[in-house]
């Protein structure tokens, strides 16, 4: 399979013309060859990822997020990270593809819906089109909404506002990622709200009105979706596709 095919593929499910104004996705490192062994889907980019491609033999990573936002960041000292990791993956002749702001309005947070099964979605965002609006098939509390989603996301640790916990949810705003921009839009437009990198000042806010928010975390918001698409690819390419799992960056310390 060629390079071209893979992306052609990719762009006819999700569009570049869906990609923001700051972000940058699409083949970002073109692989040595022409001809693609197989691919490694995953998140994000780093060492981990790269060590499987290499034992796979495989020649395209594609991930979620991309290695830079922006052309400004390639001479950023703040990114040696990402030009560590771009020289590394040219030295051993892999591509690296990414899809981010254009999966996410076409299928990110429609993973977590239909895990919720959501019904009746309607976009959170209309400036963006990012997140979306769901109705639950029945009515919960607060605090049996929190359990489910804890139970089949399986999450160790959770951020939720400390409000009623009987109050009652039926419509749920939800965006992978980092969501903290739409908390007013969910306030006034659903029961609760659940999302990933939210702070201090969006939980006081949450309290002040009373209103259902938890924050699942970046990594477990996303990886439901990036799963998705290695299903996706899996039943579509004619080449192996591998899926790197990864891990969240961060555990968290609870006392007994």
């Amino acid at each position: 399979m060629k390079i071209n095919d893979v992306k052609d593929l990719l762009e006819k499910w999700y569009p570049l013309d869906l990609v923001e104004d700051w972000d940058i996705s699409g083949l970002q490192i073109k692989p040595k060859k022409d001809d693609i062994s197989n691919i490694v889907v995953g998140l994000t980019l780093n060492n981990d990822i790269i060590d499987i491609a290499i034992e796979k033999k495989s020649n395209l990573i594609i991930c979620h997020h991309p290695i830079f936002f922006n052309e400004a960041d390639k001479n950023d000292l703040l990114n040696i990270k990402s030009q560590n990791l771009s020289k590394l993956l040219t030295n051993k002749g892999i591509g690296f593809y990414a899809l981010h702001t254009n999966f996410d309005k076409k299928q990110m947070s429609n993973s977590l819906a239909k895990i919720l099964e959501l019904s009746n979605l309607r976009v959170l965002d209309n400036q963006s089109s990012l997140g979306l609006i769901g109705d639950l098939p029945k009515k919960y509390s607060y605090k049996d909404i929190l359990l489910k989603i804890f139970n089949i996301l399986k999450i160790n640790c959770m951020k939720y506002s400390d409000v009623d916990l009987d109050k009652n949810i039926e419509r749920i705003a939800i965006c992978s990622g980092s969501g903290r921009t739409f908390l007013d839009i969910a306030i006034e437009s659903s029961d609760l709200y659940m999302t990933g990198d939210l702070n201090y000042h969006s939980f006081e806010k949450a309290v002040y009105f009373n209103f259902p928010l938890i924050d699942i975390n970046h990594y477990n918001s996303e990886i439901i979706g990036v799963e998705s698409l290695y299903e996706q690819m899996k039943n579509s390419f004619e080449i192996p596709i591998f899926f790197y799992k990864g891990r969240d960056f961060h555990k968290s310390f609870l006392k007994l």
